[in-house]
């Protein structure tokens, strides 16, 4: 897949993983293909996270006097990061931005740090571990490392959030 050139784009990229294979999941594979798609596509942000935890963090459910509404909020990088997850990459511009010293700080399962200035933070061994308390109480120990005000809430869908100066427009 060729780089994407200035200005940057946001793409999605959506995993399965047969639930029948979990057992048989090889997560040094899974964290290497994160690596690998993020280097691929010059991300400056990637994650992974199961089904659930990216719901429970980032679907916003409305009902209305005509009906429900149900959507996802909060998970453009443009304005501000959607959260964290089971396994986490940031690119040089977040390390910087966040400042290294910090990052180095975050209490994690696995903080994998690369020549390149990025970072991997894993949160839990298994994606299913990923909305454990333990895993949780690492993430929100994460967040008010980093600043809590980069990190989207969906107790709080509303609220303005820190973004890096280059991506302000």
């Amino acid at each position: 897949m060729p780089t994407v050139p200035e200005p940057r784009l946001v793409s999605s990229w959506t995993v399965w993983i047969e639930y029948n294979q979990r057992g048989k999941l090889d997560v040094d594979l899974v964290r290497s293909f994160l690596f690998g798609i993020c280097d691929v596509s010059r991300a400056d942000l990637g994650f992974l996270a199961t089904d659930a935890d990216y719901a429970n963090k980032n679907r916003r459910v409305e009902i209305k006097r005509w009906g429900t509404s149900e959507r996802f909020v909060g998970d453009d990088p443009g304005k501000g990061l959607p959260g964290l997850y089971w396994m986490n990459v940031f690119g040089k511009l977040y390390v910087d931005w966040f400042r290294a010293g910090l990052v180095y700080r975050i209490p994690a399962t696995v903080n994998e740090f690369r020549a390149d200035g990025s970072v991997l933070l894993q949160f839990s061994d298994t994606p299913e571990a990923s909305e454990s308390q333990a895993a949780l109480a690492m993430q929100k120990a994460a967040r008010d490392i980093l600043g809590d005000d980069a990190f989207f809430d969906i107790a709080r869908p509303d609220r303005l959030l820190s973004i890096p100066p280059r991506l302000q427009s």
